[in-house]
């Protein structure tokens, strides 16, 4: 290039595999459908090529005075069936350096370069999705982050988590150091040993005999009405989820497929527990929305969104009955509003990326949170959140025809207005499932509606049990899907 001369145009050219391409294809149709200023839509354009990066199987960038790339020859190892994204940065201060790089972290180091320059630097982009010809002529891209590339193995959903998917929960939680390791490895003990206290606490307060008497009584017309309640939250639920994934530009699994990954979810959240149910149903999605981190941070917003959800559907339903405690009115609209604003601020950080920097640095989630590309579907996302609503309210009334039927002398309005407390204070399980925790707040939040203690913790026992039957639906499908050879993505 011994004639170089500014140049006014930089090519970037990715290719990613069929399970990337889609999801970064889709997000960058969005950026082409927003009505950004040509200047902010190539900075946007940048953002999303520049986070996707790291899941390309090749990477060039070609910047040269009047010598656009036209064609790329891939090499012939490579199959013809990924997608290759172009784009033709327009600027507006030329480059006064000659750039020909096939180096992944030169491409994202220039790509943050471009997007930092001051503003009326850049002119506009031009996007493209050019086929992959095997007689293309131009430069050949170079293999980048091979050991990224997902295999069959990681793209298959899984019967049951395995090591794999365990490995991926110590990855997620390896960067941040929240606690010291002796502590960290006592804290299983610590969590088991939670149990006795509320157990302890119970077994002075509540006669078992009584308690054993009234977990024969439920009626079972009254455990089918809280069964249907609790199916329809299911299904919610499910929608949720699919919205979430539409709006990041993914196409999520059949409504059916979705039904059946949440379904399993359920089961391997109380078997081994923790957030294994949640980290195995991200991983079954990965390849649709742009590697594990993402799926990761889309049930970030999932839980968010139910939080605030069922902050919204207590204070609503505090309304119903004088007998609701004042103080549960302030607590429930402070954490409605602490919910709100990580909601707000995990949303902004998509599109400023000072604080994208920031929020990495949060334990867990963080650096995913920080990597996030804005949704280019904000109207599902905005419906997404919309049903947690429907979601809460179904597993409310569900809780509530339990505690009314084995307590019918306590008035329907008192039991409404309290069960949405009686969910707040068990959506995060202290104790293993649970198991202590959830009886005791029942006895606690149910004693203000004149619930006998005994009925109170039966009614948590028998809510439990009747909640039991969709891990065991979801851990029968697990062992039929894993007998029943073919496509995970067809099942």
């Amino acid at each position: 290039m011994s004639n170089w001369q500014p140049a006014r145009v930089v090519d970037v050219i990715l290719r990613f595999n069929p399970d990337f391409g889609p999801a970064m294809k889709a997000s960058l149709e969005g950026v082409l459908r927003t009505a950004l200023a040509p200047e902010d839509q190539a900075r946007e354009a940048c953002r999303v090529i520049a986070r996707g990066v790291g899941v390309a199987t090749h990477a060039y960038v070609w910047a040269a005075p009047q010598i656009p790339v036209t064609a790329v020859k891939l090499p012939v190892e490579v199959m013809d069936d990924g997608v290759i994204i172009a784009l033709r940065l327009g600027l507006n201060t030329p480059m006064n350096s000659p750039i020909d790089y096939t180096s992944g972290q030169q491409v994202a180091g220039l790509l943050q370069a471009l997007m930092g320059l001051p503003r009326g630097s850049l002119s506009g982009v031009t996007i493209g999705f050019p086929p992959g010809a095997s007689d293309a002529q131009g430069p050949l891209l170079s293999m980048l982050n091979p050991s990224t590339l997902p295999g069959p193995e990681a793209l298959r959903v899984l019967p049951q988590p395995d090591a794999r998917l365990r490995g991926a929960m110590r990855e997620l939680r390896r960067p941040e150091r929240v606690i010291g390791p002796t502590l960290r490895r006592a804290l299983p003990a610590l969590r088991a040993a939670l149990v006795l206290v509320p157990i302890v606490w119970l077994a002075r307060r509540v006669d078992a005999s009584r308690v054993l008497a009234h977990l024969g009584s439920l009626p079972p017309l009254s455990a089918a009405h809280s069964l249907a309640w609790s199916t329809l939250s299911i299904f919610f639920f499910t929608a949720r989820w699919r919205l979430l994934l539409r709006a990041w530009g993914a196409t999520p699994p059949s409504t059916p497929a979705s039904l059946s990954l949440v379904l399993r979810s359920t089961f391997w959240n109380l078997l081994p527990g923790g957030l294994m149910g949640d980290l195995a149903r991200s991983d079954a999605v990965r390849h649709t929305v742009g590697g594990l981190g993402n799926a990761l941070a889309g049930i970030w917003f999932e839980r968010l969104g139910g939080l605030a959800g069922l902050f919204v559907v207590a204070l609503a339903a505090f309304g119903l009955s004088p007998a609701t405690p004042r103080w549960l009115f302030p607590v429930t609209l402070l954490g409605l509003v602490a919910s709100l604003v990580l909601l707000a601020l995990s949303l902004a950080a998509m599109r400023w990326s000072g604080l994208a920097r920031r929020l990495a640095t949060l334990p867990l989630l963080g650096p995913r949170l920080g990597a996030l590309t804005p949704p280019t579907r904000p109207g599902d996302l905005a419906l997404g959140l919309l049903l947690s609503l429907a979601t809460q309210s179904a597993a409310v009334l569900s809780v509530a025809a339990v505690v009314q039927a084995l307590a019918p002398a306590s008035p329907l309005r008192t039991v409404i207005a309290l069960s949405p407390a009686a969910v707040l204070l068990t959506f995060v399980p202290i104790t293993p499932a649970g198991v202590g925790q959830r009886e005791a707040v029942f006895s606690m939040v149910y004693a203000q509606a004149g619930v006998a203690a005994e009925v109170a913790v039966a009614a948590s026992v028998s809510s439990f049990a009747l909640g039991l039957m969709f891990p065991a639906v979801g851990a029968l499908l697990a062992l039929l899907r894993h007998a029943r050879p073919g496509p995970p993505d067809d099942r």
